[in-house]
């Protein structure tokens, strides 16, 4: 059947083919009664016509409607129209891997970026007991915003039933109607010779995916399908790494291990390639290259030429606001602001530059400030040879600092050869503010907010109510002053009722100001994960709407991480969390939150690992050394424990001295461990100190009646680090069968009412 543009299916209105083959064609459609578009895919007459395929294909969709995975395209409903049946899925508007894999094969850091989420989506379906039998670059889509997606699993087997003749994939299917011309090549020996294939059919796919990745052609040739199937059957390929030096030896024996003839010789299951992939990745942290088809830029701060050095904030504000205005270009990568930023002050090669954050420009520049007279300067260095690409000097009055931004964005789109798309050079210009002062004070408010030495936020906060005082319609201070307060209810510096009263009503406002303020989405959905009963629901809404307005925030994929964590999603939350830290790789705030998701995955050795990397950028990065603290006491290292606490505690942590306590009771310190303790306990007379963190080392001093009731006390004033820490890992002593009681009923109201905000 051929369905034409404007023609119906039932109520959906077909806008467009996306595609065609044996098992069908695939449609954009209208639904015109929710107003939304997706994709509709027809069966074929003669599957229609086959009651046993078409009943098994139902259920098969049905399967896979109850799949929820960020990596998987969503089936919404199984229909039929007169006699044509066809089934409606999530539209994915972006492009497909095929058209990504450039010639000679991809960098290794986009390979890797795209591979596992791809893995980790056939992993998800796996363990529903789905084989998709269909993997192939067409058929997985790189989203707009980056996210990948794997398609067309409409069609896919259902275990065990390989031994069913309508399931297993036989030789006859290799030529009926042509309909797997396109899929030979990726074909697993097993099924070529139609023989009952299971889901390591799968991994061979994926290995010959991930070697065309590698090197940009797939392992098996020929000129017909028949010698592309014989090849399969009889030839090794040459190994990734004798085509493309850059491929690393561990990412060769993987794949070489996927396409293996024999089902047992290759992986077992996806989770196992999963895991190998993630240590690559992990490895490479930190030496990001340059992404195929977007040019890259990393904006650091510009140096203060003024005699007054308070002018700092200006000029790293000045950057700031530059990178914010580049970032909505979807044609352009643009470093990170912590990792652009880790260059500050250091004499450091704009080659290596470049090398570190992955990109192929750098821009520079001065500010110098008298009065109300700027000079700013700004030069844009290509940066593997270091030659300027564009300079220029702005004199102008203090009130042009809008334009001067404008200005430079522009020059970089225009020198960078960046295609703006429909409106995005007015999202380039943008205004947040007409208000000099408002902005003044916002800067500044940055400027505190990620300094955080003692003091600032209290010190951020006041610049940022300044703002809002200037100019109550400036947005982006909200978003900031609820971000501040949201920290300070974090990590116990005020009780998380009250943090929650100040931050949501603040990013409240900021959406109604702005709807579509990716920002304002992505702190409201942190603020319902942490303080929030049931709040679940209403964070994924919103961190995913935060994705969908183009933002790749590093910590707004570490938050995402800790929500997937906290719902039972553990690889996906693990490719989220180490996608933070590729995204912006030289910010230890962004390793600590990625740390912190592996914590809460039980694996410690994995988050030891990324927080020691987090120390060596920031030595004295007080929550870097709290969650070591953790890992060290989890692996019974409990002397390095104190130590690291007591650094955290020191650095900007008063609140962990409880965590001391306890650490100190696990060391055999009993008389050191109550001393400490009774401080603690004095501090919290005075001050609000976190339940959980006095309860932990209540029960590590065997005092069980006290730990019980703070525990207690702290689930149920939602404190976020007994709300999302695995408690094993953070407070082994709360994890015994009295307690837990006391951990199953806060489970229930986390899960329990569902929260809409």
């Amino acid at each position: 059947m051929t369905t034409g543009i404007g023609e119906r299916l039932g109520h959906y209105r077909i806008l467009g083919p996306l595609g065609a083959g044996g098992m069908g064609e695939v449609h954009a459609a209208l639904d015109t009664r929710l107003g939304r578009r997706v994709a509709l895919k027809v069966l074929p007459a003669e599957a229609a016509a086959d009651p046993e395929r078409l009943a098994r294909f139902a259920r098969e969709a049905q399967a896979l409607a109850a799949l929820n995975h960020p990596g998987i395209v969503t089936v919404y409903s199984v229909e039929q129209s007169d006699d044509v049946h066809f089934y409606t899925m999530e539209l994915v508007e972006g492009v497909t891997l095929r058209e990504r894999i450039p010639t000679g094969g991809m960098a290794q850091g986009d390979l890797l970026t795209i591979a596992v989420p791809l893995v980790a989506a056939v992993h998800a379906a796996h363990e529903h007991g789905i084989t998709h039998r269909d993997l192939k670059p067409a058929n997985v889509m790189i989203a707009a915003d980056g996210r990948v997606k794997v398609l067309d699993f409409g069609l896919a087997r259902l275990e065990p039933a390989i031994d069913d003749l309508g399931a297993a994939t036989t030789a006859a299917e290799l030529t009926r109607d042509g309909q797997l011309l396109g899929t030979v090549p990726y074909m697993a020996p097993e099924q070529v010779e139609g023989r009952p294939a299971d889901h390591r059919a799968d991994l061979f796919a994926l290995g010959v995916i991930l070697y065309e990745m590698a090197v940009g052609d797939r392992p098996f040739a020929g000129g017909s399908m028949a010698a592309v199937a014989a090849a399969i059957l009889r030839e090794t390929p040459p190994a990734p790494s004798s085509r493309n030096a850059a491929v690393p030896a561990q990412l060769d024996r993987l794949i070489r291990r996927c396409l293996e003839k024999r089902p047992e010789q290759r992986p077992q299951t996806a989770a196992e390639v999963l895991a190998e992939l993630e240590a690559i990745r992990g490895e490479t942290v930190g030496t990001a290259s340059p992404a195929a088809g977007r040019p890259g830029i990393a904006v650091l701060p510009f140096v203060n030429m003024s005699a007054d050095p308070e002018q700092e904030y200006f000029c790293d504000g000045l950057a700031e606001e530059i990178i914010t205005a580049l970032s909505r270009i979807s044609g352009l990568r643009v470093a990170a602001r912590t990792s652009a930023f880790a260059f500050k002050g250091r004499d450091a090669d704009v080659r290596e530059i470049g090398r570190q954050l992955g990109v192929g420009a750098v821009l520079e520049g001065s500010v110098r400030r008298s009065g109300d007279r700027l000079r700013v300067t700004a030069q844009l260095i290509e940066a593997a040879g270091g030659f300027h690409l564009w300079s220029e000097r702005f004199d102008r009055r203090l009130d042009d600092v809008f334009a001067i931004q404008d200005e430079i964005a522009l020059a970089i789109v225009d020198r960078l050869k960046v295609t703006l798309g429909a409106g995005e050079r007015s999202r380039v210009v943008r205004r947040s503010t007409e208000s000099r002062e408002a902005l003044q004070a916002y800067l500044k408010g940055r400027f505190f907010f990620h300094r955080r030495r003692s003091g600032d936020f209290e010190r951020a906060i006041a610049e940022f109510e300044e703002a809002i005082a200037r100019d109550p319609g400036f947005a982006a201070p909200h978003v900031a002053l609820a971000g501040a307060f949201a920290g300070l209810g974090l990590w116990g510096f005020l009780p998380p009722g009250q943090a929650l009263a100040r931050a949501e009503p603040a990013v409240r406002r900021a959406l109604e100001l702005d709807p579509e303020f990716a920002e304002a989405h992505l702190q409201l959905g942190f603020l319902r994960l942490l303080f929030v009963d049931g709040g679940a629901e209403a964070a994924e809404r919103h961190f995913l709407r935060a994705f969908e307005l183009g933002v790749d925030d590093a910590l707004g994929h570490a938050w995402y991480a800790m929500h997937l964590a906290h719902t039972g999603q553990p690889e996906v939350a693990r490719v989220e969390a180490l996608r933070a830290c590729e995204l912006d790789p030289l910010n230890p705030m962004t390793r600590t939150a990625a740390a912190a998701v592996l914590i809460m995955l039980g694996d410690v050795d994995g988050a030891a690992g990324l927080l020691e990397r987090a120390l060596e950028l920031d030595p004295d990065q007080p929550v870097a050394h709290l969650w070591l603290g953790v890992c060290a006491s989890a692996r019974g290292r409990h002397a390095e424990a104190i130590t690291l606490l007591r650094r955290a505690q020191e650095t900007g942590l008063p609140t962990v001295l409880p965590m001391v306590a306890a650490a100190e009771a696990r060391a055999g310190r009993v008389a050191e461990a109550r001393a400490t303790l009774a401080q603690a306990e004095a501090v919290a007379a005075q001050r609000y100190l976190p339940a959980g963190f006095l309860a932990s080392a209540h029960a590590a001093l065997g005092d069980l009646d006290r730990a019980e009731a703070l525990l207690r006390q702290g689930l149920d004033a939602h404190e976020p680090t007994l709300i999302l820490g695995h408690p094993m890992a953070i407070y082994p002593e709360l994890h015994a069968p009295r307690f837990a009681p006391l951990w199953q009923a806060a489970a229930r109201r986390r899960g329990g009412a569902t929260d809409h905000g």
